[in-house]
């Protein structure tokens, strides 16, 4: 479930940034900037009653890129769009709470959370998203 946010976030950024790369993992040479490198956190779990759960992520988000001469103008552009409507959810799923933008040299550092509200499986192993499962009757 947790893996979503960050597959809904890449499709968010593909979509209104199409010819910018997105990298979820760690990279150490080879970037193709400008580029948005993209991570999230358990920040904390809540068990609620009747098998409920809610877990609450940290995202982080980076925009790097090597244009200097005009780095500030292409920041204000992505910032534009990462505070319009586009990025209000995280897909239809998903509200982008406590979105924050700092400006790092040749990069742009984006944070936001997002709280996901689950419902255990009989067998415990898995969550399903309440808006997959609305039946909240004990079994």
């Amino acid at each position: 479930m947790s893996n979503d946010i960050i597959t809904l976030l890449i499709k968010q950024l593909k979509a209104n940034f199409n010819d910018i790369a997105v990298y979820d993992e760690p990279t150490q040479q080879g970037l193709n900037l400008p580029c948005f490198m993209v991570g999230k956190k358990l920040m904390k779990r809540t068990r609620l009653a009747n098998r409920n759960d809610s877990q609450l992520y940290f995202v982080h988000m980076q925009y790097m890129t090597d244009n200097t001469d005009t780095v500030q103008a292409e920041f204000e552009g992505v910032e534009d769009i990462l505070l319009s409507q586009a990025f209000r959810y995280l897909g239809d799923s998903y509200h982008v709470n406590e979105l924050e933008l700092d400006r790092l040299d040749n990069m742009l550092v984006a944070t936001f959370s997002v709280e996901i509200l689950g419902r255990w499986s009989v067998d415990g192993v898995k969550m399903k998203h309440m808006k997959e499962d609305t039946n909240f009757d004990e079994d």
